[in-house]
């Protein structure tokens, strides 16, 4: 096994290096989700309706917390909560899509780029470059994301663009609330059984992103300190 000091010998270089691959993937794979509104009979309502996507959002988010981890705002309280949100949200997107929506589509680059590459990326950026640990204080700004965005499908979106979604996106179930498992009549049009799955998803998300993440990056910090004391 290749020893831990050799790899993080130089943890600027590491750092520089693998923020700006992060942020090329990233902005390569918003660039040609952008660049597909072109082959849309309605160019300019896809490109606009991109930005409505919990996946868009979730990379853009990505790309702003890897540029500002070059200024003053990384020692932030606030860094850190976005840094977390940003993780659980880019977790979250490449799970949902990978288990729900991409069996059931033919994949291209751009969905690999934003649904695959950005959150491996993100996630070993979060190992190894990023410096703090999740804080139980922060517990509760996790579902503050979803939560407004689940609120502005159905008091926003739907009501305002619902047409226009469904134009662009073509006949599938769900089309106007953006994801078919939004779509009330997918659960039968019960709203307590539709608040259940969605309380009980986010709960059990959080739940394993934590479960899955925090050991992990408490042992490699450990292991970072021991080989690498000065840093």
């Amino acid at each position: 096994m290749v020893k831990l000091r050799r790899i993080f010998s130089n943890r600027n270089d590491l750092r520089l290096i693998l923020i700006s691959f992060i942020l090329l993937c990233t902005f390569l794979g918003l660039v040609l989700q952008a660049l597909r509104s072109l082959n849309s009979p309605y160019p300019i309502q896809y490109f606009f309706i991109n930005f409505i996507y919990f996946t868009t959002q979730s990379n853009i988010l990505i790309f702003v917390l890897l540029i500002l981890y070059f200024t003053r705002l990384k020692n932030t309280q606030i860094y850190d909560i976005f840094t977390h949100i940003g993780l659980l949200n880019i977790l979250m997107t490449g799970a949902v899509f990978h288990l729900f929506l991409g069996p059931y589509m033919e994949l291209s680059l751009v969905q690999h780029l934003l649904h695959t590459v950005t959150p491996l990326l993100f996630l070993f950026y979060y190992f190894v470059v990023y410096d703090n640990s999740f804080h139980i204080r922060y517990l509760l700004t996790l579902f503050v994301y979803p939560i407004i965005y689940t609120v502005l499908v159905y008091t926003v979106i739907e009501p305002k663009i619902g047409n226009t979604l469904e134009l662009v996106q073509g006949d599938f179930q769900g089309a106007r609330y953006i994801y078919p498992f939004y779509d009330p009549f997918y659960y039968e049009f019960s709203v307590f059984r539709m608040i259940q799955f969605f309380f009980l998803s986010m709960v059990f998300v959080i739940v394993c992103v934590l479960i899955l993440t925090q050991p992990t990056k408490r042992y490699i910090e450990k292991k970072i300190n021991e080989d690498n004391p000065i840093g």
